[in-house]
């Protein structure tokens, strides 16, 4: 999925594979997108860490929904809309043009480090 996306559809089928959520066996959501919207009480985390530490916060990803859902995002828009349970959830697609300057890339490290 990509900002140039446009989908709607029952969601029967959703599985991880190294970063990416595979829906319906069809197409692919990068896994780092992110809750924006308040978080339904049914949402909960399954896999908390072992040991809670302070400032450990669950944040939610697609691929913690459980199918079926619907999904629906329009054209040039990094938002999409994920329903469940009479529910709305609003997710972010990361923007893969974006630069997080507190988040420098290896080669931006690499040219600090040996300039």
């Amino acid at each position: 999925m990509t900002k140039e996306s446009e989908i709607n559809t029952i969601v029967a089928k959703a599985w991880a594979n190294h970063g990416a959520v595979i829906i319906n066996d069809s197409f692919v959501i990068p896994g780092g997108n992110k809750l924006v919207s308040a978080k339904p009480s049914w949402l909960v985390d399954e896999n908390p860490p072992i040991v809670e530490f302070p400032g450990y916060k669950f944040t939610p990803r697609i691929i913690d929904i459980d199918p079926p859902f619907q999904i629906l995002k329009e054209k040039e828009t990094f938002e999409f809309i994920v329903i469940k349970n009479n529910d709305t959830l609003t997710f972010e697609l990361t923007d893969p043009d974006y630069e997080d300057p507190s988040d420098p890339t290896f080669r931006e490290t690499f040219k600090n480090i040996f300039n």
